[in-house]
């Protein structure tokens, strides 16, 4: 993944948290912490739409 997210829409965006360059990525992204991200996934999905929506929700 690269840093510069802005050429992917946002639907489009997916996470792996099975790269833990991605996953601190994501966690600056978001403003979460890495359980908090990767209990996003599990329960969300890897869509990041749907990641953010879910991690709203919980605050």
């Amino acid at each position: 993944m690269t840093d510069d997210l802005s050429d992917i829409p946002p639907d489009e965006r997916r996470i792996n948290v099975d790269d833990m360059h991605e996953v601190r990525t994501w966690m600056f992204s978001l403003a979460c912490t890495e359980a908090e991200l990767r209990l996003a996934v599990r329960d969300a999905g890897t869509r990041a739409e749907d990641v953010r929506a879910y991690l709203a929700k919980r605050k």
